[in-house]
């Protein structure tokens, strides 16, 4: 049997993403520049440059430019909102520590920092509307089918319902199994595997949500199987939500993919980044405390005999 690898869905608009971010980012500051009639010096170039390398990295690490199609709007402005403060607080440190104060304009870089964010946010979210309002309207819409009509089945259905700007348009459930009076029309159970496959197979149908439990291995081989020589979009939904999926995430073992239930976040580059977090603003908050903690103790060995501490 051949390796399995599962890759993150990347959408085509995720290039032109990071193209129109970055693009923000240094004509926001060369727009400044010009506004305040400034010189453009070489430490410009260099501070446009390492931010858009770092709002890049940092956007990759919380998967900025993944698609958010089924997401809302509240999610993908606090994704880019947090990545831009990661970059401001990076520049910041970096002043604090070297004081390149004569290498450029205070007030130009804080009219950057602050402008740069609400560009970049309008930006997502003029994209976003206007996909939206074009899949709302019956434009770039997907046929959606639901494969099991289980309990997540219908979480799934209420997911869907719940995002119309999402363009996803509910067909019905496809189940095999023999239900309770009542409960087949109430679940819109529109046929069976067979009849699934046909409408994938004749376009009727362009996305599939898999919804049964993990023991019905055999039952979902079987369709993958058959969907195999279709052109339909098929998403498995894994049932193991009631477990703490807090920090879950997916792990690749030699191309054998699995969740992660639990995992320690101190591990790799997160222990490292955290170690460097903890000392760099440890260092800050001693060195902010020391004055009143000098004064204190002077002050406790004024109006007592001994040793400051006992």
């Amino acid at each position: 049997m051949g390796k399995i690898r599962i890759k993150p869905h990347e959408s085509k608009l995720s290039a032109l993403a990071r193209l129109a971010d970055a693009s923000i980012i240094v004509i926001t500051l060369w727009c400044l520049i010009e506004l305040m009639g400034l010189e453009w010096l070489p430490a410009y170039y260099m501070m446009a440059l390492s931010a858009i390398v770092i709002f890049n990295f940092i956007s990759e690490m919380s998967m900025t430019y993944r698609s958010w199609r089924g997401v809302g709007l509240k999610s993908e402005i606090f994704s880019v909102m947090s990545n831009w403060i990661a970059v401001v607080l990076i520049f910041v440190l970096i002043d604090f520590f070297f004081k390149p104060t004569d290498l450029y304009n205070r007030e130009l870089i804080l009219y950057w920092f602050l402008l740069t964010p609400i560009e970049l946010i309008c930006w997502h979210a003029i994209i976003r509307a206007i996909l939206s309002n074009v899949r709302e309207t019956g434009h770039n819409t997907r046929a959606v089918a639901i494969y099991g009509a289980t309990e997540l089945g219908l979480q799934v259905k209420e997911k869907l319902a719940q995002m119309p700007w999402s363009g996803y348009r509910f067909l019905g459930y496809f189940d095999d199994r023999n239900f309770e009076s009542g409960r087949r029309e109430q679940q819109a159970v529109e046929g069976g595997h067979k009849d699934l496959v046909e409408r994938a197979k004749a376009g009727e149908v362009e996305v599939i949500f898999i919804a049964l439990p993990l023991r019905a291995e055999k039952r979902i081989k079987s369709l993958l199987d058959e969907l195999a020589d279709t052109t339909v979009t098929v998403h498995m939904m894994l049932d193991v939500f009631s477990f703490d999926l807090l920090s879950a995430r997916w792990v690749d073992l030699s191309g054998m993919p699995a969740i992660s239930i639990f995992e320690s976040p101190h591990t790799g580059v997160n222990s490292m980044s955290k170690r460097a977090v903890d000392l760099i603003f440890g260092g800050l908050i001693l060195m902010l405390i020391a004055i009143p903690m000098v004064a204190i103790a002077i002050g406790v060995k004024l109006s007592s005999p001994g040793p400051v501490f006992f």
